[in-house]
């Protein structure tokens, strides 16, 4: 029962390797090569990299800071400030 809590805690410990690499900006193949020097088996570095691809981005921090406007919020915004300035300026357009 402790081999196995002990091995759940590495492959933990793995996973958030990984994703640190990748958020870093780390190309998989490079995080790959690093473990693979540190002898993990290959069949579990392509098992962990494919996993944790599939929920981080490259490079990506923004998940992190949060906050931020929605994108359809922008767009919104843009055809409010059209309709407005086409009021305005006596433009012969309006956008719904």
């Amino acid at each position: 029962m402790e081999d196995n809590t002990k091995e759940e805690e590495l492959l933990k410990q793995l996973y958030v390797y990984v994703a640190e690499q990748r958020r870093a900006g780390k190309l998989n193949y490079e995080i790959k090569n690093d473990l693979k020097e540190k002898g993990i088996p290959e069949e579990v570095i392509d098992a962990v990299i494919k996993s944790v691809a599939s929920h981080v981005e490259v490079g990506d921090t923004s998940s992190s800071e949060g906050g931020g406007i929605p994108k359809f919020l922008i767009w919104i915004l843009i055809l409010v400030i059209l309709n407005v300035m086409s009021a305005a300026f006596d433009w012969p357009f309006w956008v719904y």
